[in-house]
């Protein structure tokens, strides 16, 4: 099922929960979360799956740094598309149903 077709059931859909919480209370408070995608992505995958195990039907890519302008800030704009391409990659093993950008 597609997600539209998973709109129209009328059936809600869940989301996961927030990835930076998860990330600070497991350590990571002072790391822009996004560069762990490439750096430590075992991590991001497996708060990914716990949320697809606890019921999530849709994951969130861990981008919330992740755009060109923020990036651009952090010096990081070369880094674009590396973090945002790990980001999918992590989500998509969770095996949730649905990977929302």
């Amino acid at each position: 099922m597609d997600i539209r077709a998973a709109l129209k059931s009328g059936k809600p859909l869940i989301f996961d929960g927030a990835m930076g919480t998860v990330l600070m209370q497991n350590g990571y408070e002072n790391v822009l979360a996004d560069k762990l995608n490439v750096e430590r992505p075992e991590i991001i995958a497996q708060i990914h799956r716990e949320y697809a195990l606890a019921g999530a039907d849709i994951v969130e890519t861990n981008t919330f740094n992740s755009s060109l302008s923020k990036l651009r800030e952090l010096g990081l704009a070369n880094r674009l598309e590396e973090f945002n391409q790990a980001a999918v990659r992590n989500a998509r093993a969770s095996g949730a149903r649905f990977v929302a950008g």
